[in-house]
């Protein structure tokens, strides 16, 4: 019996087209029709993920199952159903070579048996890219077009402005531009002036936290933050000497100034995949921007904003580097249990013997002076070394664990495979029929209170839509869930493992499992203690018991091991997570031990 796997990809979640269903179903028939009935169907379906890259779930399941010798042939309806990219289907190609797979595309009906097909997949592919280099030109050629016009096209509005739509004199179209907020307006001009005066980006930002002065959405500025509001031309009310400066730099500058209104820009950046899959935006030279004079009013002087320009080109070099820390176990994953923020390392004065004591202190404390967090420092050999004792009391549990997170990935299997995806795309094809119908019905009649009736059914049938639609991304979130949590369980395996030997490990090796194992630790100045976040989640409760404070943290009582429970959180995407805290007695002062127990850790 042949194997037949049938991929079916789909950028845009619709039953539009050629859908998910629609391949699935033409793939399905040209097999029956060229082999029979003898034949087994291995299915995989990628909804709403671009062929632009390989970044998808089943499609990389693909691929495993091709390695694992699973499939005799891959079919599919459409050759860009697999990718866009002559690269990628080089490899696919080479892969599917190694492992004796045939390709078949029904709708081009080739089949790479022949050298013919072989050379009409590679010659289709590069028009593929073709197409999609076309695209991405066309797009990018509008957004240019559009610096010609007044347009703001640029997505939410900046801080000191809101979005005001208004109709198109002579037409029915609509468009967005920038009108000033009086609310947050002062709050850029203070941006300007409170920086040419202090001339530092972290003394800006100290003042800011120390003011309450927050973004449009209510979180505290950013240093990098502060620096894209200082270079926004938006605010800027443009004359002759902001035109220059621009010019200078290589941009194309569009429009008459008038030393009143802002500048607008396109061109600036552009979109690219990580290497994670992940959309990404890198900078583009000066010679690629599109500077428009806007209609919209400037909000800070030409003087006060082209001085923050020189300031900021002065400091550019002068900025210090990050420091590394090359002792300190959980820097990036430590938080502030009062504030939220990240705990960062400090380093103390040498000892005699050279070396530095060094404490994780809070960022928003250290940044405000005090003044929007009051937890205190954390010394941090002592916090590094009740992490590893943590880690090391894992070892004792891994048959359990292990146990759990397979039985957890079976029911997960179990209910993707009751989940009713047909049925519910199908009622959702039924319902955008329906809705159609009364669209050509609310186009056909005269009567207000019929057309009122229709546009209410609409909008109900809409929103029944909606909820289907965010029952599959539900279910495809499940599904890529229960893969992930297949494909990292050998690895988790051999974590465990190694657990008991982790104080042998070098550091960086030790940071892996911290990162492997942790979703958050928060240290508790007021408690003297360390609340532990896993990422597998915890069945533990609030009520569990503690030890009688001699406990030196390497004996496992029933609350040590909590993080491992039913992983609803890893397999079914759930938001499940333990919270396991220890009390550490001289991590401020004096080391005492530290007593073992479960709580909640406080957040605000």
């Amino acid at each position: 019996m042949n194997r037949f796997a049938i991929y079916a990809r789909k950028s845009v979640q619709s039953d539009k087209g050629e859908s998910i269903n629609i391949q699935l179903t033409k793939c399905r028939d040209y097999i029956r029709a060229t082999k029979g009935d003898n034949v087994e169907f291995l299915e995989y379906e990628d909804e709403g993920y671009t062929g632009a890259n390989t970044f998808r779930p089943d499609y990389q399941r693909l691929l495993r199952d091709i390695e694992r010798g699973k499939i005799d042939v891959l079919v599919c309806y459409r050759l860009d159903r697999i990718s866009r990219s002559v690269a990628d289907f080089t490899d696919l190609n080479k892969k599917l070579e190694k492992h004796s797979v045939s390709f078949v595309s029904v709708n081009e009906a080739f089949d790479t048996k022949s050298p013919m097909g072989k050379a009409m997949m590679v010659i289709l592919a590069a028009f593929a890219e073709l197409e999609r280099e076309t695209i991405r030109e066309r797009i990018t050629d509008n957004m240019f077009g559009l610096a010609e016009t007044d347009r703001w096209v640029s997505g939410k509005a900046p801080l000191g402005y809101k979005l005001h739509r208004y109709k198109i004199e002579g037409s029915k179209k609509e468009q967005t531009k920038l009108v000033i907020d009086e609310e947050t307006a002062p709050n850029v001009k203070s941006i300007f002036d409170k920086y040419i005066e202090l001339r530092s980006m972290s003394r800006l930002e100290t003042y800011l936290l120390q003011q309450y002065i927050k973004s449009q959405n209510g979180k505290d500025l950013s240093t990098t933050q502060l620096a894209l509001i200082l270079k926004n031309p938006s605010y800027v009310k443009a004359d002759e000497r902001v035109k220059d400066f621009y010019v200078r730099k290589g941009a194309s500058f569009h429009g008459e100034i008038n030393g009143e209104c802002g500048l607008m820009t396109y061109g600036k950046t552009k979109s690219h995949i990580t290497d994670e899959g992940k959309q990404g935006l890198t900078k583009n030279p000066a010679d690629k921007w599109i500077i428009s004079v806007g209609t919209h009013p400037g909000i800070v002087e030409a003087d006060v904003w082209l001085e923050a320009q020189k300031i900021m080109e002065e400091n550019y070099d002068k900025f210090p580097q990050i420091q590394t820390s090359h002792t300190a176990l959980v820097s990036g994953i430590l938080r502030c249990a009062e504030c939220g923020s990240i705990m960062q390392v400090s380093y103390g004065r040498k000892h005699k013997d050279g070396s530095k004591g060094y404490y994780y202190v809070c960022k928003m404390r250290k940044k405000s002076k005090g003044v929007r967090c009051s937890n205190e420092n954390a010394r941090a050999d002592f916090v590094d070394q009740a992490v590893i004792n943590d880690i090391k009391s894992k070892a004792l549990d891994r048959d359990k664990i292990l146990a759990e997170i397979k039985e957890q990935l079976k029911q997960g299997k179990q209910e993707l495979a009751r989940n009713p995806i047909d049925f519910i795309r199908e009622d959702i094809n039924k319902k955008q029929k329906q809705i159609d119908r009364l669209r050509l019905r609310v186009r056909e009649t005269d009567h207000k209170e019929l057309i009122a009736d229709y546009e209410n059914d609409i909008m109900s049938l809409r929103r029944d839509i909606g909820s289907l639609m965010a029952e599959l991304s539900v279910i495809g979130e499940k599904k890529t869930n229960v893969y992930q949590t297949e494909s990292t369980l050998e690895f988790f395996e051999r974590l465990l493992d190694k657990c008991d030997h982790i104080d042998e490990l070098e550091l960086d090796e030790q940071r892996e499992f911290v990162n492997a194992i942790y979703k958050r630790i928060t240290w508790n100045s007021e408690t003297n203690g360390l609340a532990f976040e896993y990422i597998t989640g915890d069945s533990n409760g609030d009520d569990a018991g503690g030890t009688d404070g001699n406990d030196e943290g390497n004996d496992c009582d029933d609350g040590s091991g909590g993080g491992y429970a039913p992983l609803e959180s890893v397999v079914m995407g759930g938001d499940r997570v333990s919270h396991y805290s220890k009390s550490l007695g001289g991590v401020t002062g004096s080391h005492r031990g530290y007593i073992r127990r479960i709580h909640r850790p406080r957040r605000r």
